[in-house]
């Protein structure tokens, strides 16, 4: 289950954010307590050209992870993004959430490119931008770490 991110969901962000998996292959963005993680939130909510989904168990309404559409400066297009509370990975969580926003993005009529980053060693996250139809258009470096950028076009060149 999809929903916009909410404030109601720092003490989720705050968690996901500070997880392992986070901290190694996104960055530590210094949310150290649940006040950091409303203003993380807020600050999101505030810009127009970024959107993140909270994904839910459908079950219990739990937030296991979430899903992101973000105009990046460095970018020439908006990226997809996901991330997962470690209990929550390789069990195809990430991959129906990210297929169901993938589809609604290219679902208009008109040719659409979405981009992805990922960083290098981020084996898992490449298989999953494989399996999604994305494919891998060039190494950037962004701040001194060097990312695998890929790109989804649908439509068009």
């Amino acid at each position: 289950m999809l929903s916009a991110l909410q404030i109601t969901d720092a003490e989720f962000i705050f968690d996901l954010l500070n997880s392992p998996g986070w901290l190694q292959f996104v960055g530590d963005r210094n949310i150290r307590d649940i006040k950091d993680a409303e203003a993380y939130i807020k600050k999101i909510q505030d810009n127009p050209l970024t959107k993140f989904w909270t994904v839910k168990l459908k079950d219990d309404a739990r937030p296991m992870g979430i899903v992101s559409y973000v105009k990046r400066e460095y970018l020439t297009e908006h990226d997809l993004g996901f991330a997962f509370l470690p209990a929550y990975v390789k069990q195809g969580y990430a991959y129906e959430a990210s297929r169901a926003v993938l589809h609604s993005l290219a679902s208009k009529d008109a040719p659409v490119k979405i981009l992805a980053i990922t960083a290098m060693n981020n084996l898992s996250s490449v298989r999953l931008l494989d399996k999604l139809g994305f494919v891998f258009d060039s190494q950037i470096e962004v701040e001194e770490r060097k990312l695998r950028l890929y790109k989804f076009i649908k439509g068009g060149n």
